[in-house]
């Protein structure tokens, strides 16, 4: 009874909690919804403020190696061009904001990008999801020598995990 009169007393000033939920992509699912694919090195970061909340970004530097799919204004990007990379969170003089699911991209880092491109910079499709880690000529999902014990396949190497991402695209006439 008393849990029932709290509810009714309390339910209409409980503010919704308000949380965004990002799905599990699969790789078409990922490849369908990007604007670029690319094969690029981090090569610079810089956290800033932004937005009308003042939550820390951080803008990544890439310089691109290959690019595997372009569409609408990414078509402009080049390969061997610099590229600008965006995730919410950084690390700004002694304030830091982590947000779970970004990526964890460090300078030096030889990545495949999926991502939107909007206002000349990218952002990740589904997050830390549109960053695969390229080691040793193989794609992984992590940071290479962080352990994933369900792993059970081998990592595709860059030129397999080329061909599935040409292969999504043309099951999707794309």
């Amino acid at each position: 009874m008393l849990g029932i009169f709290v509810m009714v007393a309390l339910g209409p000033h409980i503010e919704p909690a308000l949380a965004t939920v990002i799905p599990s992509f699969t790789l078409p699912g990922l490849v369908t919804r990007a604007d670029i694919v690319a094969v690029a090195t981090v090569t610079d970061l810089k956290a800033s403020r932004s937005g009308p909340h003042h939550f820390i970004y951080t803008d990544y530097t890439l310089q691109t190696e290959a690019i595997w799919l372009a569409r609408g204004s990414a078509r402009k990007l080049k390969a061997g061009e610099p590229m600008l990379l965006r995730q919410i969170g950084g690390v700004l003089a002694d304030a830091e904001q982590t947000v779970v699911g970004t990526a964890d991209l460090r300078r030096g880092d030889r990545i495949v990008i999926i991502a939107r491109f909007i206002d000349g910079r990218a952002y990740l499709v589904g997050m830390g999801q549109g960053a695969r880690y390229v080691s040793d000529s193989s794609v992984r999902v992590s940071r290479p020598g962080r352990a994933h014990p369900t792993r059970k396949a081998p990592a595709p190497t860059l030129e397999q995990f080329r061909q599935r991402v040409r292969s999504v695209l043309e099951e999707a006439g794309q």
